[in-house]
């Protein structure tokens, strides 16, 4: 499973995870559309890199906390655990798959054996997700280090249409996601009349909905 000692990581994966993990240290598929993480000190594909809140959770003004992040779609949909009730490390068995556009949760597998049949095989095989069929068709391959993202974004009223995808860096697509969700959660009573892009303090990309005076 690489150099990274489990001991390092802050939450618990269930043992047939790990045991996944030892034999397969993270991949893709179809054509890199879909992405489990494994443990690679660093770089793409690595499951305490994008699960630290600096990497894109801190842009979600907290609606990305109480899950541990093992995998994603290159639309942006998370596969994760849950934390027990508190617990800060300790994950129940359940498989979520937290949809991109405001990570609204569902429980798809009750394991993460039954995860791998139901869902991610079956999606190396035939994705059930046609926009995720279409974009590879139009767009090619998609390296993991990267994410599809919607431009005008859906949470603003943008088309589920291929014709509006942009490839970006899979964190910066990730936060941007969550700076227009925070800026539209915060200002509920409001339209935004534009999406500014600027850089925070730690270089990091950013957008800002401007909603005028």
């Amino acid at each position: 499973m690489g150099d990274r000692p489990l001991a390092s990581l802050d939450f618990d994966l269930p043992p047939d995870h790990i045991d996944f993990l030892a034999a397969i240290n993270g991949l893709t598929a179809y054509h890199g559309a879909f992405r489990l993480f494994g443990f690679r000190n660093g770089g793409d594909l690595d499951i305490a890199d994008w699960n630290a809140v600096e990497t894109w959770r801190f842009a979600w003004g907290g609606r990305a906390e109480g899950y541990v992040y093992f995998g994603e779609t290159a639309l942006g949909d998370q596969y994760a655990y849950r934390l027990k009730p508190g617990s800060a490390r300790s994950l129940g068995p359940e498989v979520y798959f937290l949809q991109a556009t405001l990570l609204t949760p569902q429980v798809i597998a009750e394991s993460f054996e039954e995860f791998l049949n139901l869902e991610f095989i079956r999606n190396m095989r035939e994705p059930y997700d046609r926009l995720i069929v279409e974009a590879v068709e139009t767009l090619g391959a998609i390296s993991p280090a990267e994410n599809w993202s919607y431009a005008p974004a859906i949470a603003l009223g943008g088309p589920e249409d291929v014709s509006h995808l942009l490839r970006l860096p899979a964190a910066v697509a990730m936060t941007y996601s969550g700076d227009i969700v925070t800026g539209i959660y915060d200002n509920p009573t409001k339209n935004a009349l534009a999406v500014v892009p600027w850089t925070d303090e730690r270089g990091r990309s950013r957008l800002r909905l401007d909603f005028g005076a």
